[in-house]
């Protein structure tokens, strides 16, 4: 997936619909499919999507940041939409950098402590069995001055082993909510029984299940089904049992694996900018645009922040953020973007797709209404008198059910967007519908139309210098003949 990405086409053609499902495969890191609102609301709800809209009117302070006055009547900063996402974003990679992974035994082959953990969602250790309160007293004060430092207990091993003091200490002070455990036992260290993600800190529970087993960790299981070790980390086995808790390092995992996907996520953020192009990019943007470029994100090698205005702090845009863009073709067309923005973009071509409509059956036994066919037939005549960037996209007939919906449909969408496109030139929109009546009764036709003659509508001072008019009129409540009569499609 491309971080900066636009979606463009002319209306209709379900532009907002391909980002929105983009951006949740962007954030569940998985293809969406087609019924993903129920996820893409749930990601709305949890900040992982955000949406705005561009216009002409919004400014760098809006969307960056700018001066607010506060209750007090002092001037303060306020962040824009896009900075406050882009700090989220930057929080959750920083997370993500800084998570460990532990391996750790729990009991040998048959014991119940693992079965008691899933089902309690907890990891529990029969590390120094006392109240660590009490060994800060005792025991545990004198063994911890031996590794208080992150280099003293990196150099812990199974023949460098002094109490069980420094074990505790990282399953107490070292190991963080967000922090991944990997769990084996003394039997099996070729087996990864069940992985879990630290979601409490440490508690000591003096009545809980066992008498040895009292520290323990809230835990979300991530993954409970047995998988060998050599499956997704770089070694057949972990560490010999006396290693209790090790650090373990990300780039020794196979990150190919789904288990380690599923796992170790990178916690993605996606901002939905709907009408991309209606906006002033160097207005909105201003310094910042250089930020967005992929190789520029924090968290690459040329890594570029810059220092706000406002708040005189510095400020770059993570990898983890995404930007998808829609821009509506009939407005302004790609070649008439700001340079700046269509360099650093992406961009998705979405046009109409008529095999997505269906036939509409009739009642009095006439053949079907061919949506599929008097789409295309629309949109080449569009194409041939204006261009493809004005045609009509699917989405204004994909809820038709009925002869009346399509004719609903054109007489409140299509034709008030034809009139737009051509700017009232009739005669074009004639040839597009297939015709128009000269009988006012005719409801076989969308167009009715009649020639005015001067002598009908001025006096005689003026009839000589103005000639006769063809004038339009939209058909009220026309028929489903009115669909037949596009034509170049039959309904056998």
């Amino acid at each position: 997936m491309d971080h900066n990405c636009i979606f463009y086409g002319p209306p209709g053609t379900g532009k907002t619909h391909a980002a929105t499902r983009e951006a949740v495969h962007v954030v569940a890191n998985q293809p969406a499919d087609q019924d993903h609102r129920h996820l893409y609301e749930q990601f709305l709800e949890s900040g992982h999507i955000q949406l705005c809209t561009f216009h002409q009117s919004l400014s760098y302070e809006e969307f960056i940041e700018g001066i607010r006055i506060g209750e007090d009547g002092q001037f303060k900063t306020e962040d824009g939409m896009f900075k406050r996402i882009s700090q989220q974003a930057e929080a959750a990679y920083n997370a993500y950098q800084h998570r460990r992974f532990i391996q750790m035994s729990l009991g040998t082959t048959g014991d119940t402590y693992l079965e008691y953990g899933l089902e309690h969602n907890m990891v529990s250790t029969n590390i120094c069995t006392i109240d660590s309160d009490k060994m800060a007293e005792e025991t545990y004060q004198q063994e911890h001055q031996t590794y208080d430092t992150p280099e003293k207990l990196a150099a812990i091993s199974k023949d460098h082993w002094e109490g069980s003091a420094p074990y505790l200490h990282i399953f107490k002070n070292v190991i963080k909510p967000g922090d991944i455990i990997f769990i084996s036992d003394h039997d099996n260290k070729d087996t990864v029984h069940a992985i879990a993600k630290v979601v409490g800190d440490y508690e000591y529970q003096s009545e809980k299940f066992n008498e040895h087993y009292k520290h323990m960790r809230k835990v979300e299981w991530l993954w409970t089904d047995p998988i060998n070790v050599s499956d997704i980390y770089k070694a057949d086995q972990f560490d010999y049992q006396i290693k209790q808790l090790s650090e373990l390092k990300r780039e020794d995992f196979k990150p190919a694996h789904h288990v380690i996907q599923l796992i170790d996520p990178l916690e993605k953020y996606v901002l939905i900018i709907d009408e991309i192009n209606r906006g002033n990019i160097a207005q909105i943007f201003g310094e910042l645009i250089t930020l967005i470029e992929p190789n520029k994100r924090l968290g690459t090698k040329e890594a570029t922040t810059v220092t706000l205005p406002y708040s005189n702090k510095p400020f770059g845009v993570p990898e983890n953020l995404y930007m998808i863009g829609t821009m509506n073709t009939a407005d302004r067309s790609i070649a008439l973007m700001d340079t700046a923005l269509r360099r650093r973009f992406t961009f998705k071509e979405v046009m109409p797709q008529s095999d997505l409509l269906k036939d509409i059956p009739m009642e009095n036994g006439r053949g079907p209404i061919r949506l599929p066919k008097i789409l295309d037939t629309i949109n080449q005549r569009i194409e041939f008198l204006y261009d493809r960037e004005h045609t009509i996209g699917h989405a204004y007939l994909m809820d038709c059910h009925s002869v009346d919906d399509v004719l609903n449909a054109f007489t409140k969408r299509i034709i008030p967007l034809l009139q737009e496109y051509f700017y009232g030139d009739w005669r074009q929109i004639e040839h597009i519908l297939g015709g128009a009546t000269q009988d006012e009764t005719d409801k076989s036709y969308f167009l009715f139309k009649q020639e005015i003659t001067p002598a009908t509508i001025f006096n005689d001072t003026v009839q000589g210098e103005l000639q006769p008019k063809v004038m339009y009129e939209r058909v009220e409540k026309p028929e489903a003949e009115a669909l037949f009569r596009i034509g170049k499609w039959s309904s056998k």
